[in-house]
């Protein structure tokens, strides 16, 4: 088989695996319901980090209910309901409706329900508690989200959630309920969105959860974990690479694997800025910072050309090399992308080219790859 060329820039290919990967990315659908001025959303925005509420795609479902299709997450929006019987009875028909239309779909169901009560208030109604039996019925997780927590006493917080979990117990026993407020010292205080966001990854299909904490400015720990899985999944196949009998065919087949896996990560931490860095930095750095492990490839290639013990021990040398090279790449940038994102949530402002200089980091890189391979 002639071996396979790869022509292309470093910054094409990381193009291509970027579209490729969102591509297969399954949004979740979560619905967002409560009373009239229960902080809807605020709580959406509060959850993404962003105005999804405005900046979303905007799209009717059915007279009651609109879509925010997000390119990650598609969230709906039903209308608050009013005091009244007769209101309260349409708003019930309306959600039931829509749950029992919506349930035939296949990737806009409804995978979870975010319940909103607003703390001042101090209702739960009769409604409320009939909605969130219907939900759980349907078996759809559902979370109870009191909103504007910082508009009432510790005291009131307590006696609401007391109310709702006995009212709950014998439907909902298991019934999780969060406190959310804008003010964002108290909000850090309780770590409202890191704990909600952390429920509802949980609770989702797994094949939902990474578009989900990916749609997420927040939920770093869980990026964490997704960005050091799919490192480890990249060195695996860096292995087999550095394995393969063919000579020189390691570093045509070495660089789109860690393009895809760049790729990757940008897609799990949502930084659009990392696909518009002078990625031919990557490139300059394998060769130049690393000459050590290029040279160390070019003898496992020699190796190649002679069989049997030749090629089981350029194997060895070539497997080892492209492992430690490609998880010192991918764990760099995985923990680059944290501490990015936890100075943005701080509030810090951050020059996101310096942050990511390859050049500055190639110390850090060799660091890392020692440790995996010290006696290159």
């Amino acid at each position: 088989m002639p071996e396979k060329k790869y022509s292309k820039p470093f910054e094409d290919m990381f193009e291509e695996e970027i579209k490729k990967d969102l591509e297969n990315f399954k949004k979740p659908a979560i619905l967002v319901m409560g009373g009239t001025g229960t902080g809807k959303s605020t709580l959406v925005n509060l959850v993404f980090g962003r105005e999804v509420a405005k900046a979303g795609v905007v799209k009717p479902v059915t007279k009651g209910i609109n879509t925010y299709d997000d390119p990650r997450v598609t969230v709906y929006d039903s209308e608050g309901y009013e005091t009244g019987e007769e209101e309260q009875k349409r708003y019930n028909e309306l959600i039931n409706s829509f749950l029992d239309e919506n349930r035939q779909a296949d990737d806009t169901r409804v995978h979870m329900v975010w319940y909103c009560l607003s703390l001042p208030a101090a209702r739960f109604t009769g409604l409320d508690l009939k909605m969130l039996k219907s939900i759980k019925a349907r078996e759809i997780p559902v979370a109870v989200i009191l909103t504007k927590v910082d508009s009432a006493t510790e005291e009131k917080s307590r006696l609401m959630i007391s109310q709702i979990k006995e009212d709950c117990k014998e439907d909902c026993p298991d019934l999780e309920i969060f406190e959310t407020t804008t003010n964002e010292k108290l909000l850090k205080e309780l770590g409202s969105v890191e704990k909600i966001i952390n429920w509802s990854y949980e609770r989702l299909p797994e094949e939902r959860r990474l578009a989900f904490i990916a749609s997420c400015r927040a939920g770093i720990a869980k990026k964490k974990e997704r960005g050091a899985a799919c490192v480890k999944q990249h060195s695996a196949l860096a292995a087999g690479i550095g394995a393969a009998p063919i000579p020189f065919s390691d570093a045509a087949m070495l660089v789109p694997n860690q393009a895809a896996m760049l790729a990757r990560l940008n897609n799990i931490w949502n930084l659009e800025h990392l696909s518009k860095l002078p990625l031919e930095s990557i490139g300059t750095l394998l060769t130049t910072s690393f000459g050590r492990y290029v040279a160390a490839f070019a003898v496992a290639n020699v190796l190649k050309f002679f069989p049997g013990l030749g090629t089981v021990l350029g194997g060895l040398i070539n497997g080892a090399v492209a492992t430690a090279l490609t998880l010192a790449l991918g764990q760099v940038v995985n923990s680059q992308c944290a501490g990015y994102a936890e100075k943005i949530l701080a509030g810090e402002k951050v020059n996101f080219g310096e942050f990511f200089d390859f050049k500055l980091l190639a110390p850090l890189l060799e660091e890392i790859a020692k440790k995996y391979n010290p006696e290159i």
